[in-house]
């Protein structure tokens, strides 16, 4: 639970410090809507990984017992 309020402060954050859009005839650069896709895909990602990191962790801990 922890991990997801950080994560959901850090989105909100980095979301609301990004143009809303571009005014250049080279829209070149993150916009909002891409922060935010980014955003959800390392959430996805990380939250994998820990899964992943808590179970091989927990699996260290049985075999010592």
């Amino acid at each position: 639970m922890k991990f997801f309020i950080i994560w959901l402060i850090a989105s909100v954050y980095f979301i609301t410090i990004t143009p809303e859009y571009r005014e250049s005839w080279m829209s070149i650069g993150p916009n909002r809507r891409t922060i935010s896709i980014i955003m959800g895909q390392l959430l996805v990602f990380a939250s994998f990984a820990k899964i992943v990191w808590d179970s091989i962790k927990g699996d260290r801990k049985k075999l010592k017992k």
